[in-house]
């Protein structure tokens, strides 16, 4: 692999990635995944142990070998590793060719986790305030409307007390069926006792 990353090759280009991380412009995890595609994209088009690291970047007809790698690694990687492959690629040689023109390195961005205060604070910033809605009065006679449309059933219990079922004027089957339902989920039964001496063992006694 050529060395020098003034080489203007695929190896100056790993070599550029290196230097990037070395030197604090770019973090492992931001380079590293062009390093691997770099590698994946040229061994399938020319083979491994093929010196494609001494492949002049100018002399590549790059659309030509993206083609040809999404057909030699049909089999092996879905068509959305590919896609990722080959923008690695790509963003590496920009990065490269402009590190070449400018003799400094683009402006990578910063791959540091900002603080959970920091996203809260922003998080309320950025967060839509709940609307208010204006208190209005009540219409008279709004809420007598509503209770005329009920009507008062009183219900005598067994022991004595009397129970009150405001329902309306109509009821549907369903819901009439529902609300057994509910009744007979409210049921108490209670429990028979047990006496303490049988009739067998009253006569004997």
């Amino acid at each position: 692999m050529a060395s020098d990353m003034n080489s203007r090759t695929i190896g100056g280009l790993v070599v550029y990635c290196d230097w990037l991380s070395e030197k604090g412009y770019a973090a492992p995890s931001q380079v590293g995944p062009w390093k691997i595609a770099i590698r994946k994209v040229f061994e399938a088009v020319d083979g491994p142990g093929s010196g494609f690291e001494d492949k002049p970047l100018e002399d590549l007809d790059l659309d030509d070998a993206f083609r040809r790698f999404r057909t030699l690694t049909a089999q092996t990687y879905k068509s959305e590793s590919q896609d990722a492959y080959v923008g690695r690629v790509k963003r590496a040689i920009e990065a490269y060719e402009y590190w070449l023109t400018n003799q400094k390195p683009p402006a990578f961005r910063q791959a540091g986790k900002r603080s959970d205060d920091g996203d809260a604070a922003k998080a309320r910033e950025t967060a839509p305030k709940p609307k208010t809605t204006p208190l209005t009065a009540v219409e008279p006679g709004r809420d007598e409307r509503k209770v005329e449309d009920f009507i008062d059933y009183p219900f005598p219990l067994r022991n004595g007390q009397i129970a009150r079922l405001s329902l309306p004027q109509r009821l549907e089957k369903s819901d009439v069926d529902r609300m057994v339902q509910l009744l007979h989920a409210l049921q108490f039964e209670p429990q028979p006792q047990i006496p303490e001496r049988t009739g067998e063992e009253q006569a004997a006694a």
